[in-house]
């Protein structure tokens, strides 16, 4: 045997004689991982009841998702009402999410938006589930940024594009219809400005943080 391993050897039986000599509560330990947690509280999160905030959480833990960027979407969206529709004319857009028609019932929803409107939040969150699931997989399983998960909102084709992206122009349909987003008022909405606005909304709650029961 070498000197170095002989030298292991030595401290590796010091090491255990010296546990062996511990009491049980002197023997040391990893610290027990933290149990708290806390959604941020942007606005329509704390009226939720505690099992939906329980299911959230559920959701976004086993999907690898930013709880705080999913609830800042579905915050900006709908204000977490889930029988909202979008008031503007011929416009389906429905739910926590505001899914149109065609999508509610590509995820399966037979009824459509329509039916979107008389579930439950907590009876949504499946279909929010696949949707993000559906849209985020372009990723092919590369961590999404905050504005990824805003992004797939507008249609898988947008995840992953860079900041300068121009999404909407002035004068196009889509432009007209998320105007508020152009915050430079350039006539472009490029994805800067959709992390911008998730920026603005979660700054606005001071940090403060709803628990999850």
């Amino acid at each position: 045997m070498s000197n170095k391993l002989k030298e292991m050897a030595v401290k590796l039986r010091e090491m255990a004689n010296h546990l062996e000599s511990l009491t049980p509560d002197e023997i040391p330990t990893e610290p027990a991982p933290s149990t708290t947690r806390t959604i941020l509280d942007v606005k329509g999160l704390s009226k939720m009841n505690a099992s939906f905030l329980r299911n959230f959480w559920a959701m976004c833990e086993r999907n690898g998702w930013n709880v705080d960027d999913i609830a800042t979407c579905i915050s900006r969206e709908s204000g977490f009402n889930a029988s909202i529709q979008n008031p503007l004319p011929g416009q389906t857009a429905s739910g926590l999410i505001q899914m149109i028609d065609a999508t509610a019932k590509a995820m399966g929803i037979p009824g459509g938006a329509a039916e979107l409107r008389t579930m439950s939040a907590e009876a949504q969150l499946p279909f929010v589930e696949r949707y993000f699931r559906t849209a985020l997989a372009i990723l092919k399983g590369a961590r999404p940024r905050r504005v990824d998960y805003y992004l797939a909102l507008y249609g898988s084709s947008h995840v992953g594009k860079p900041f300068d992206a121009v999404l909407a122009s002035k004068g196009g349909r889509l432009y007209e219809l998320n105007s508020g987003l152009d915050f430079d008022r350039d006539g472009k909405i490029v994805v800067a400005d959709l992390d911008a606005a998730m920026a603005e909304t979660q700054r606005r709650t001071g940090g403060v943080r709803v628990p999850v029961p």
